[in-house]
């Protein structure tokens, strides 16, 4: 583990919003392939990919510190796959890798464009009591857990260093116009109220990347 106590912020209570919080923009990368034993057609998690920033309040974003990389499932089947659990450790650790100083914050907010096809690339959302561990919200036919944040300890269980965090899962495809779903539409109708704008792009060969605006 590459991370300890004293790298995260302590956890956040009462209603009141975080000082400071992460924003993971991710991304799961699938292709089909065909299963020749139960003669079936499958989807295979190629990567995870996330982008990173931490937000304090009255901070100009510029001066946030982002990160973006990936981690590749160890294999093409379902029980291969990441939990979110481990999604996060390895979106940490790879920031703390890169500025070993950093205190990072306890309130993360995991940001999808529709979420219905990248949540259930972790290995959770295929069992069913893991999956109520998400604690997820169907709102317009996308997963997030609105009413609930997922609660996780990122310790290795050593007696008086737990590490809370608060996971809140959003989909920016909420923001969109009726009838439109693309990050551009949203551009475009939120555009004359936006304060600051980040394109956060993730290192794959394509041309995948996730645009999330701040607005005032």
């Amino acid at each position: 583990m590459l991370f300890k106590k004293s790298n995260f912020d302590s956890i956040h209570t009462g209603k009141a919003d975080p000082s400071r919080y992460l924003i993971i923009g991710f991304d799961t990368e699938y292709q089909r392939y065909a299963n020749d034993e139960a003669k079936t057609l499958d989807n295979e998690v190629l990567s995870y990919q996330y982008s990173c920033l931490i937000v304090e309040k009255d901070t100009e974003l510029d001066n946030g510190c982002s990160w973006s990389g990936l981690v590749k499932p160890d294999g093409p089947l379902a029980t291969d796959r990441l939990s979110l659990k481990e999604f996060l450790i390895a979106a940490v650790q790879d920031g703390l890798s890169k500025e070993p100083s950093l205190v990072l914050p306890s309130t993360i907010y995991l940001v999808a464009h529709f979420t219905r096809a990248d949540v259930p690339g972790f290995s959770d959302f295929k069992d069913e009591a893991s999956r109520s561990a998400l604690k997820l919200d169907n709102i317009r036919n996308l997963f997030m857990n609105v009413a609930n944040d997922i609660e996780l300890d990122l310790s290795e269980r050593t007696p008086g260093q737990s590490i809370p965090i608060s996971v809140k899962i959003r989909d920016t495809m909420t923001l969109a116009p009726a009838g439109e779903r693309s990050l551009s539409a949203i551009r475009s109708a939120l555009e004359p109220s936006i304060t600051y704008s980040i394109s956060l792009k993730f290192p794959t060969s394509g041309s995948t990347y996730l645009e999330l605006q701040m607005f005032s």
